[in-house]
């Protein structure tokens, strides 16, 4: 997965679905039809998208981490 990628994906888990959970929540208090469904479609997208984002995270630890080791820098993890 690109940085691109990766950085868009993340904008939208951390910003857009929550800005329209909230829309859809306020929605919900004003019984707009569908209210429920929208969130609910929400919420399943986002899980999806959250751990994308984990397991490409998780992908470009470990490349760094190896690139680390062979660069002799030791672990990635150390300040």
């Amino acid at each position: 997965m690109s940085n691109k990628t990766y950085d868009a994906l993340k904008n939208l888990c951390l910003v857009v679905i929550p800005l329209v959970a909230l829309i859809s929540t306020i929605c919900g208090i004003w019984n707009v039809p569908f209210t429920e469904q929208i969130t609910g479609t929400l919420v399943a997208i986002e899980t999806f998208l959250g751990a994308l984002v984990k397991i490409a995270n998780a992908e470009y630890n470990k490349k760094l981490e190896e690139v680390k080791k062979i660069n002799g820098q030791g672990d990635a993890n150390e300040n």
